[in-house]
């Protein structure tokens, strides 16, 4: 493969038209044409199939697109360190968090870290749990922070918090009013599941397991945020992390969070490369999390517990900053 054959194929995905696609990388639409099917026979596999004026990719285009992607961001990366090596910071730190952690808990926890170390630098990537195992495993972010345990050879972790699943109704559903869900209430209900195929997800499961009126599964989404949104348009109730229910309600969702009984519990875990294992940043940020996560936590999402109504004003927006670096 050369250079110019992927920035065709990137802009054919992205413009969906051989003609849009030239437009874009300045070539004529003849060009764009010769470049793919050279692409193709290196390949051995066919990337598009046309549908009048327009291409559609096949599902191995779209499974090269994302490594495109992938290699894409990896030399934005190079050329933003090659720039900071000019004027260096302290340090930078390279943090990957899965989708539910990123929208509160980890950029809290990045802030305030910030606070006691003003030089460094970060870069956050929000990846799926398998994405962020990968760049474990091959050292292309220093620490991740994950609500699953990620174990691979190379890498090792430790637990920094629990949090707990809860219920997330429409905000008309007649269970709304109620305190405290627990699975009998569900019986028959159409339900919204997490698809990832965790020990959270299971333990669920189970406790539907053995009664004679299971809940309905109506569908699946694969970030707790997204179940939220979709019960918010009146699909079903989820059952969720805390924290993305949290992050549902600031987002304006209209949605009703209830605790849901008996505890499901999940686990917050950072992970460290096996290349960050013996550096001072990555350990001071592990320490950090360890020292302050359960706090961050609570700030975030979870002080509404035992609480009636769960509201985007019960989400406390400061936290006191660190006093020391370490």
């Amino acid at each position: 493969m050369i250079l110019r054959q992927i920035e065709a194929f990137q802009a054919v995905i992205e413009q969906g038209t051989f003609s849009s696609a030239a437009a874009v990388i300045r070539v004529s639409q003849p060009t764009v044409s010769k470049l793919i099917q050279n692409l193709e026979r290196t390949l051995g596999y066919k990337l598009f199939q046309r549908t009048g004026s327009r291409v559609v990719p096949t599902p191995r285009a779209l499974a090269l697109y994302h490594e495109v992607h992938r290699a894409w961001r990896g030399l934005d990366r190079l050329a933003s360190a090659a720039q900071t090596l000019r004027q260096p910071a302290a340090g930078h730190l390279l943090v990957g968090a899965d989708p539910t952690l990123s929208l509160g808990f980890v950029p809290k926890l990045l802030a305030l870290f910030a606070t006691a170390h003003a030089d460094v630098a970060f870069t956050l990537e929000c990846e799926n749990g398998r994405i962020l195992a990968e760049a474990l495993r091959a050292g292309t972010i220093d620490i991740g922070f994950v609500t699953r345990s990620s174990p691979a050879d190379s890498v090792s972790g430790q637990t920094v918090v629990s949090g707990e699943m809860v219920c997330v109704l429409p905000a008309d559903h007649r269970l709304a009013n109620a305190n405290v869900l627990h699975p009998d209430d569900l019986a028959d209900e159409a339900v919204i599941g997490l698809l990832d195929g965790t020990e959270t997800r299971r333990a669920v499961d189970r406790l539907f397991d053995h009664m004679p009126r299971r809940p309905r599964s109506v569908a699946e989404a694969t970030t707790g945020l997204g179940a939220c949104m979709l019960a918010a348009e009146g699909i079903g109730v989820a059952l969720v992390p805390d924290l993305s229910a949290a992050a549902a309600l600031q987002a304006g969702a209209a949605v009703v969070v209830r605790p849901f009984r008996p505890i499901v519990l999940y686990t917050i875990d950072y992970v460290l490369s096996a290349s960050a294992q013996a550096q001072a940043l990555p350990a001071a940020l592990a320490r950090f999390a360890l020292e302050r996560g359960g706090a961050i936590h609570d700030a975030v999402g979870q002080r509404w517990l035992g609480s009636v109504a769960f509201t985007a004003a019960m989400i406390p927006v400061d936290l006191p900053h660190a006093a020391s670096a370490d």
